[in-house]
């Protein structure tokens, strides 16, 4: 005589009613293959591992949802803009440089335009040599440097590596 069996499915978001229908036919094929011997354990391991399959596949397609969901998350605003290749020559780089160099010039005036009051203090500020040149003595000391000086004294402590 054949064990008579019932499936009930607490999970109906995971498993399908043809999923159940599976079941009870893997149940039923193992009974009649067996008729007559201990089956109820060769049973239960056959339906666990149709059940096992199942999960895999699902527990895959899971992973996958959520990588894609994380990979547009993480991509959320950017924008992809396709690459196009552009050939030059003298006169295509000289359009190029000419439109590049106005539009840097046009956003240095836009940045000069933006600068905040601590930003046009210290743009104003001396740099220590225009100080130096500006003030013809150093404290007293009746030293009179030119530009040709200042440049000798930078150049010789950069080619002997010392540095006051």
């Amino acid at each position: 005589m054949l064990p008579k069996s019932q499936f009930k499915n607490l999970t109906p978001k995971y498993l399908l009613p043809i999923d159940f229908a599976n079941c009870d036919k893997i149940f039923k094929k193992t009974a009649d293959h067996l008729l007559g011997e201990q089956m109820m354990y060769e049973i239960i391991e056959n339906v666990r591992e149709f059940l096992r399959e199942k999960n895999e596949v699902f527990v895959k397609e899971k992973l996958r949802e959520e990588e894609e969901r994380r990979l547009k998350e993480e991509n959320k605003g950017i924008v992809y803009v396709a690459e196009k290749k552009i050939e030059f020559n003298k006169d295509t780089f000289k359009d190029w440089l000419k439109k590049f160099s106005e539009e840097r010039e046009r956003n240095r005036i836009e940045a000069l335009k933006n600068r905040t009051r601590e930003q046009i203090e210290r743009d104003d500020r001396l740099t220590g040599k225009a100080y130096f040149q500006q003030k013809e003595h150093i404290a007293g000391s009746g030293i009179v440097f030119d530009d040709d000086d200042i440049d000798k004294i930078i150049d010789n402590e950069v080619e002997t590596g010392k540095t006051s």
